[in-house]
């Protein structure tokens, strides 16, 4: 992207998506980021029947050209190779996915609750996403300008509103912090208090829902009804989290009128305005 190599970006991307399906969230903010000021076919430009001008899309449709192009040649090879069972089990599985053990997802409860195989879990399964693909969308045109702090912040809601969230999903995000921590606020002295508060809301809420999944799985006591509010307040401290974040955040687009922009967390990479 940095480059301004779509068709590249695409099938790195693709190959992303292939091997873990999550990176498919940031699909529309890297189309957003691409648009109008992306360096160099910003230039290319024609004028409407207004008068006004617009950028051409082409970055645009050569990236998802080679992002279909990929992912359909590494599903294809992976269909001959092990036949249904891979798109049963690598991308099926996703969408009807209902895993009912307690996990920090304050879905799991109803999941639990509903019985296995019915349409009532299903339906469940399938209207978890509303909220994230919403939210996804809305971030995409608010911060696709400023893609390390966009793609961070939908990990933040995706990881946070999914049917099933477990502790290794932290590390989708936690990868994204050094691209992004420059950019903050949080460590001037004035708001030092709120940031550490918010962490330490965070990992308290953490904290209450694994003592009491450790009372449920390990000492057999019967605490669904506390372990899905821990999971709520879970939810909740993640919201303020992200609400923090993007009040604290000095925008930093990528691109500024088709050049790219200076940006704090490049320069220790030794990239410079071109």
């Amino acid at each position: 992207i940095l480059r301004s190599r779509p068709a590249r970006s695409g099938a790195f991307l693709a190959a992303a998506i292939h091997l873990k399906l999550y990176p498919l969230i940031y699909t529309p903010a890297f189309l957003y980021a691409m648009s109008e000021d992306f360096a160099p076919f910003a230039r290319a430009t024609f004028a409407t029947s207004s008068g006004r001008k617009r950028s051409l899309d082409a970055a645009q449709l050569r990236f998802l050209a080679a992002l279909a192009a990929v992912y359909a040649a590494l599903t294809a090879g992976c269909y001959l190779w092990c036949g249904f069972r891979y798109v049963d089990q690598a991308i099926l599985h996703h969408l009807i996915r209902a895993d009912a053990r307690h996990n920090f997802s304050p879905y799991f409860l109803s999941l639990y609750l509903s019985p296995p195989g019915s349409e009532l879990r299903r339906a469940i399964s399938l209207l978890a996403f509303a909220p994230q693909v919403l939210i996804l969308l809305v971030f995409a045109v608010r911060f696709g300008k400023d893609l390390p702090f966009c793609m961070l912040m939908q990990t933040l809601v995706f990881v946070g509103f999914n049917k099933v969230c477990t502790a290794q999903y932290f590390i989708w995000y936690h990868v994204l912090l050094p691209l992004v921590l420059p950019s903050t606020d949080a460590f001037v002295a004035e708001h030092h208090y709120r940031a550490a508060a918010h962490a330490v809301a965070w990992t308290l809420s953490l904290l209450a829902w694994l003592g009491c999944a450790h009372q449920l799985e390990f000492r057999a006591k019967n605490l669904f009804v506390p372990l899905w509010l821990a999971s709520l307040a879970f939810l909740g401290a993640n919201v303020a989290l992200i609400r923090l974040a993007i009040e604290l955040h000095r925008p930093t687009p990528l691109f500024r009128a088709g050049r790219l922009a200076r940006q704090c967390c490049l320069y220790g990479a030794g990239v410079s305005e071109v």
